[in-house]
């Protein structure tokens, strides 16, 4: 960003990276506390990194999404009212290159990787890891996960039965 463009907020210089890279806090985001934005991350709207999280790489947060406690978002787009807290791991696959989305109320403790969306109130306990290294789509919620084996098809496109997710 050109010297002088006005931003989010942060606590001191230390929660946002001064290199040459494109990490940026728009709108009201925060970064506060001995969190960490940098590699080209970016927080918008009303979105919060603080305690000990480290935002980086291909992150980006949306809406009033938290990172909190010693949380590490390396790959990933967290939205909407979601929360990566305690030791959560949330990454890009490194033989797919695509990132988790967690988004709604959902909430990440474990770790996440890979072709995963985690929504509505959908949750990833500490200990637990998804990875998924295939180009099929794994949703996960409140009630259970799914496997959508093509995300190109648009509803009433295709087979009968083509785009229905897998138990």
């Amino acid at each position: 960003m050109p010297a002088g463009e006005l931003g989010g907020f942060v606590q001191s210089e230390a929660n946002l990276s001064q290199g040459n890279d494109d990490a940026w806090l728009y709108d009201d985001s925060i970064s506060r506390h001995e969190a960490n934005v940098c590699g080209g991350a970016q927080l918008h709207g009303r979105t919060v990194a603080q305690d000990l999280a480290l935002v980086s790489g291909n992150s980006t947060m949306y809406g009033d999404a938290i990172a909190c406690d010693s949380a590490i978002v390396t790959g990933g787009c967290i939205r909407n009212d979601a929360l990566v807290c305690g030791n959560a791991r949330v990454r890009e696959n490194p033989a797919t290159h695509i990132v988790p989305v967690v988004t709604g109320q959902s909430v990440v403790m474990g770790d996440l990787s890979g072709s995963v969306v985690v929504f509505d109130r959908g949750f990833i306990l500490p200990g637990q890891t998804v990875d998924n290294p295939t180009r099929h789509m794994i949703g996960i919620n409140e009630r259970g996960a799914a496997i959508v084996h093509d995300c190109t098809l648009a509803p009433g496109r295709g087979s009968k039965n083509r785009n229905n997710p897998e138990r």
